[in-house]
């Protein structure tokens, strides 16, 4: 046979056995690959689905009494409308002085009748307060939660399904702030959960309360 031959038949050797390695790579490549034509329905948790947030107007137990908005004419609005995360506040105007304005009742939180996780047992909420974000003041001295009726209250409270509290404000009105401007600190309320390992920092309401300097 000659060299010739013997070179070509080689390279024909080695190209079939290419080849079949080339095979072998795709199919072992094919067997990882699923396919699926599942049509799949999801829904995004939300803070409502766990804890309500209720003005005067949209109370479902009918609820009066919630805290009206400074003025300097009378009658006065309530402070707060809407409901859950579409809750709305305004505490009204303020004198451009040191001083300090209980509100009770500006809005009140409840536990649904049944919780959406049946392994929850409580939810605990937390307020705190941030400052104005354009100016960094802050125009709210406290913002505690207490039962129904009740005045003062704690930052932290834990509710089982079912069980309603109000949110008490007070506004300290300062001499430094500039006459005429409303400021809009922040009233955020964190969940957490007993029962059930839920992510911690995302159910949670960030209401924007309009504090306005005023003069009077």
């Amino acid at each position: 046979m000659s060299r010739r031959l013997v070179v070509a038949g080689v390279c024909a050797l080695l190209a079939l056995a290419a080849a079949a390695v080339a095979a072998t790579i795709l199919a072992s490549a094919a067997s990882y690959t699923t396919g699926s034509a599942t049509d799949v329905t999801a829904s995004a948790d939300t803070a409502s689905n766990w804890l309500h947030a209720f003005s005067q107007g949209t109370d479902p137990d009918g609820l009066s009494g919630y805290a009206l908005r400074r003025v300097q004419v009378p009658p006065a609005p309530l402070c707060a409308s809407g409901s859950d995360a579409a809750l709305v506040v305004d505490m009204g105007g303020f004198p451009d002085k040191n001083s300090t304005f209980p509100f009770n009742r500006v809005f009140t939180i409840r536990t649904p009748a049944v919780f959406p996780d049946p392994a929850v047992t409580a939810v605990t909420a937390t307020v705190t307060l941030l400052a104005d974000p354009a100016t960094g003041a802050q125009p709210l001295k406290s913002a505690k939660m207490s039962v129904v009726g009740a005045t003062g209250g704690s930052a932290t409270v834990t509710l089982r399904a079912d069980q309603k509290r109000q949110l008490n404000v007070q506004v300290r009105a300062r001499k430094q702030f500039d006459v005429g401007r409303t400021y809009f600190p922040v009233v955020r309320v964190s969940l957490s959960f007993s029962g059930a390992s839920l992510p911690s920092g995302y159910y949670r309401y960030e209401f924007p309360v309009a504090v306005t300097d005023a003069g009077w």
